[in-house]
């Protein structure tokens, strides 16, 4: 039934978007006239070939369509387009999650079990969604130290559980050692564990100050057994697309980038736009001098948890902070 599971046709959806790209629509037009073998319907509005649409149907079949899009890499493109429609297509004000911040509780168990229980409403609103694990600082600003993708939605309850994948840099002229902001996502069904860094090559005494080089830089780790390693450097580029493999041969230094967050207000209350509130700062290493180790949570810091969620028509959401002692 295309009114309940959204399924409209491929040759319509595209005729219907004729007036915004007209070249790019008559080439599909003419490509799914010469894919449709044969076709027969009572109406003219079928011509052979369906695709998913977000425009009618429930919120539980929309949440689970787009969710389907949005594990498949290879349709990102299409996957960003529903997304996108839908929640051009829904006002905020018909998410269950408006007033989700400063009712949202976290529990917390053994400071490693991360678990917050949603609403029927919610549950049905439901998307994606992202924890993530902060560090305070000093200076009262608050760090990310790791972000994943590995919450699930059971019974109603979102949960997700720190593996100790944290991972720390050290200084081996020194011996000093800071966390990485480590970020774990899942892809084609793997874990990537990846940092962003900057690499920079500095010019000897001899050389020409245009030789000097700094590269945005994702770097990319994995464990053996207990002990992290880099898999690869792949430089970011423009809009922050994957670029080329990076040789850490061809530099000197490598900093870990970081953002350091103002949660609270000036009274001391929490505040749900602290991600607008960011301050970025790095730690320079030389490559001759790091090495790496796998870290865990102490209990001489302070630690917070925050459930980043983003319901059905891609408004995003947060949870309220908690401390993890």
């Amino acid at each position: 039934n295309e009114g309940t599971y959204d399924m409209v046709d491929l040759y319509s959806l595209v005729d219907g978007l004729n007036q915004y790209t007209t070249d790019e629509a008559k080439e599909v037009l003419d490509l799914i006239d010469e894919a449709v073998v044969y076709n027969w319907s009572s109406s003219t509005s079928f011509h052979g070939l369906s695709v998913y649409f977000p425009y009618r149907g429930s919120k539980t079949i929309k949440s689970k369509f787009i969710n389907t899009y949005k594990k498949l890499d290879s349709y990102k493109n299409y996957s960003d387009f529903i997304s996108d429609f839908n929640k051009k297509n829904s006002s905020n004000s018909a998410s269950s999650f408006a007033n989700f911040s400063n009712k949202s509780e976290v529990k917390i168990s053994n400071n490693k079990e991360f678990s917050l229980k949603l609403t029927d409403d919610q549950v049905k609103d439901y998307g994606t969604s992202i924890y993530l694990l902060f560090s305070k600082n000093e200076d009262g600003l608050y760090r990310p130290v790791y972000s994943s993708d590995n919450a699930t939605l059971e019974n109603g309850v979102l949960k997700t559980h720190i593996d100790n994948n944290l991972i720390k840099a050290i200084d081996k002229s020194d011996g000093t050692e800071d966390f990485i902001t480590l970020v774990e996502r899942q892809k084609d069904g793997k874990k990537v564990l990846l940092a962003t860094a900057a690499l920079q090559y500095i010019p000897g005494k001899d050389e020409p100050l245009s030789n000097l080089k700094l590269t945005p830089t994702t770097v990319y780790f994995d464990f053996k057994g207990e002990v992290p390693y880099v898999t690869s450097y792949v430089s970011i580029g423009d809009e922050g697309a994957a670029g080329s493999i990076l040789d850490p041969n061809d530099y000197h230094y490598i900093d870990y980038l970081t953002t350091g967050y103002k949660v609270t207000d000036d009274k001391g209350n929490y505040t749900n736009n602290w991600e607008n509130n960011g301050i970025i700062t790095g730690y320079e290493f030389k490559f001759a001098d790091i090495e790496y180790k796998k870290a865990t949570i102490s209990d001489k810091e302070d630690y917070y948890c925050v459930f980043k969620i983003q319901d059905i028509y891609g408004n995003l959401y947060y949870s309220d902070f908690m401390s993890l002692k």
